[in-house]
């Protein structure tokens, strides 16, 4: 640290000795950690050389749904995403959808297939409802919580690209106990980016890759 540390009630400093390995998402105009995450000691590496590292640039160019390959790692199928150094893409990246495609699903009726993103997807039980009324507010149904999540897409996906996702589902409501779903079911789209698990003792074998 240069200069004397700040000086904060409560606050006690101490010299560095240990070094840790930290993965982030981005730096803040506050000079802080965004999504920090423990990645373990370094024991190769003296407090004293630790400097501020910066990203490495790399190929952000796909469009939404397509695989990405990385500067310094193997591409999603077949591989472990590098998530650690991946630079996060610019929003623009995951266009919002346009006032078409949500009119589209809201002329659905329980079911169907919804074009959106270039993609053709099949929605069931669509007025099923899964945050009931609370506080005057009114019920969420599976239709409502769709088109929020193609809403936020565009500020979402970009901290949860080339990383296996798994779905913790709720198919009676956020009332009733849900379950933790990882392996990608039989009936998923074959455009649905996958990245097989080759560890062994893991009983989920193939993870959904956002």
């Amino acid at each position: 640290m240069a200069g004397p540390p700040v000086r904060e009630r409560g606050a006690h400093w101490v010299d560095p000795e240990l070094v840790a390995e930290v993965g982030f998402a981005e730096w803040t105009r506050e000079h802080q950690l965004r999504h920090p995450r423990f990645l373990g000691l370094r024991d190769d590496k003296a407090a004293t050389e630790v400097v501020r590292e910066e990203p490495p640039t790399a190929d952000t160019s796909n469009a939404r749904g397509q695989s990405r390959q990385t500067t310094d790692g193997p591409s999603l199928i077949g591989g472990a995403p590098n998530t650690d150094t991946d630079e996060i893409p610019a929003p623009a990246t995951w266009a919002a959808p346009t006032d078409d495609e949500l009119a589209a699903l809201d002329e659905l009726g329980i079911k169907g297939r919804w074009s959106v993103a270039g993609r053709e997807v099949a929605v069931t039980n669509l007025d099923k409802v899964l945050f009931p009324v609370r506080a005057g507010d009114s019920a969420v149904t599976k239709r409502d919580l769709l088109r929020y999540y193609a809403q936020v897409a565009p500020y979402l996906l970009p901290y949860l690209a080339d990383r296996p996702v798994n779905l913790h589902r709720f198919p009676n409501g956020v009332d009733k106990a849900g379950f933790w779903q990882k392996q990608v079911p039989t009936h998923a789209p074959s455009w649905l980016t996958r990245w097989r698990n080759t560890k062994v003792g893991e009983n989920t074998e193939e993870y959904a890759i956002l």
